[in-house]
């Protein structure tokens, strides 16, 4: 398997579980990846594919859970859904037989790292510093 992106220490949003979580998130693209580049079985893409999705969601309830303190909660939980409803979509077209674009790759990267390093960073950091987690 091919590590499209690895965890590195500056992910780290300081909170034990959510880091763990964020490191089986990279774990799950990077097969979801690779099941793409590597094979074409595409039962095996479909099962990686749904992995991928379904852990995408139980990694967001558990953020949404730590996170429902912020004051800007609600901008956070946005952008969750808006990746849930895209995955969604890839997983429809790739059921409908469609190809899956080209940019897939580029767009899962670049989403785990902006919203690691960005908004979570941020948003976990507020809450630490406040003593609200």
């Amino acid at each position: 398997m091919r590590n499209f992106i690895a965890w590195q220490d500056d992910f780290s949003v300081g909170v034990d579980v959510i880091d763990e979580q964020h490191k089986m998130l990279l774990q799950v693209i990077n097969t979801f990846l690779s099941s793409l580049e590597e094979s074409d079985d595409r039962f095996a893409i479909g099962r990686s594919l749904d992995e991928m999705i379904k852990y995408t969601e139980y990694h967001f309830y558990t953020e949404q859970l730590l996170l429902e303190k912020h004051p800007d909660f609600l901008a956070h939980l946005n952008q969750h859904w808006q990746l849930v409803k895209q995955a969604k979509q890839i997983q429809k077209d790739f059921q409908q037989y469609r190809d899956l674009k080209a940019d897939i790759f580029d767009f899962l990267l670049l989403w785990l790292k902006n919203h690691i390093l960005g908004t979570d960073k941020v948003y976990f950091s507020y809450l630490l510093k406040n003593n609200l987690i």
